[in-house]
């Protein structure tokens, strides 16, 4: 017995280990989700500056600062400057007084995954824009409807469960078909009120009536909570999810992929590829392309091993609106005691 608790001790501490790791490669990642800024020598920012502008090659000090900084692996091409490169007056301004350089974001939105190797460990990064999946907040009754029975979840089910969740989320009292409202709550043995506004946090499903663990985690897999778009990037979702949620038939989305994988001098507008009530429905739903949210909230997933650690990044606010880990393998979820410790590293 004494082996297998050591067994299973040291399993759990490698466990944490690797979860701590993550940590701290997610907090790197979100950093480089957006421009930032990189305070310098203020020596550097007068050579860079003489360079710019054409000027003579400074004195040896600086010729040494440039050597320096090459040994620290922050080679910035200083030879390669440039009077194309000076950029406005305003950021010349900037850097002359506050001695900083920006650097470019590194992992922006793709389809593909970004990889990252850090002391041997591999890491596979995958970042989207947040309404890469459907808003649970903003998604109406029907294509709810439709998305949870192509989640798998049973007609019968998926009608009680959405009708519950639009009157948990919305701000009144009055009962959707097969929902629950503020009297239905208040005859359970332990009475409560609904929330009857925007669900902020997975664990406030906790008291939606007829939820369980596994059903909050098929939620919180196929939903996000954050972000102001209703409309869902299509180039992140699949023909099924497609069709769940416009309500239009595989036949339908096939015709309407076709034609957005055509080229521009063949592509035609969705109004002249389909009748008018579809057309609607699918741009009321889905978007190719939304400029805007490339400002909103980011979905970041860390995997390595069996290991992912999922993040709801705020660009704007830089700030984690929330995280957590899933594993592939059961029974090596961490406790909540756990959570809390790792994240203050977050």
């Amino acid at each position: 017995m004494a082996g297998t608790s050591a067994g299973a001790g040291s399993q759990q501490l490698e466990l944490a280990v690797k979860q701590q790791q993550m940590v701290n490669v997610m907090g790197y990642v979100v950093t480089h989700t957006v421009d930032h800024e990189l305070v310098v020598d203020p020596r550097y920012s007068s050579y860079l500056l003489q360079k710019q502008r054409g000027e003579e090659e400074p004195d040896d000090k600086m010729v040494f600062l440039k050597e320096l900084l090459r040994q620290m692996n922050f080679d910035l091409e200083l030879d390669n400057a440039s009077k194309d490169e000076a950029g406005s007056k305003e950021d010349k301004a900037k850097q002359e007084d506050k001695g900083t350089i920006t650097r470019s974001k590194t992992y922006t939105p793709a389809k593909a995954p970004y990889r990252l190797t850090v002391m041997k460990d591999d890491y596979t990064i995958t970042v989207r824009p947040c309404n890469a999946l459907p808003n649970i907040n903003l998604l109406p009754h029907k294509p709810l409807n439709r998305y949870l029975i192509s989640l798998g979840i049973t007609k019968k089910k998926a009608k009680m469960l959405s009708a519950r969740i639009i009157d948990w989320r919305d701000r009144d009292d009055y009962l959707t078909p097969n929902g629950a409202e503020y009297r239905t709550y208040q005859r359970r043995d332990n009475p409560y009120t609904p929330k009857n506004g925007d669900i902020t946090d997975w664990a406030e499903l906790n008291y939606l009536l007829g939820s369980d663990a596994h059903l909050i985690e098929l939620l919180r897999e196929h939903f996000v909570l954050y972000g102001k778009r209703i409309r869902v990037q299509g180039d992140y979702i699949t023909a099924e999810t497609m069709s769940a949620l416009t309500g239009l038939d595989q036949k339908t989305i096939a015709l309407i992929l076709r034609n957005q994988a055509e080229d521009a001098a063949h592509k035609k507008a969705l109004e002249n590829l389909l009748t008018t009530r579809e057309a609607a429905a699918f741009n009321e739903t889905i978007t190719w392309v939304d400029g805007k949210e490339k400002d909103g909230p980011l979905l970041i997933e860390l995997k390595r091993d069996n290991i992912t650690l999922h993040a709801t990044y705020d660009t704007t606010r830089r700030n984690l609106l929330q995280w957590y880990f899933s594993h592939s393998q059961p029974g090596e979820a961490p406790s909540p005691a756990e959570y809390k410790q790792l994240e203050a590293g977050l």
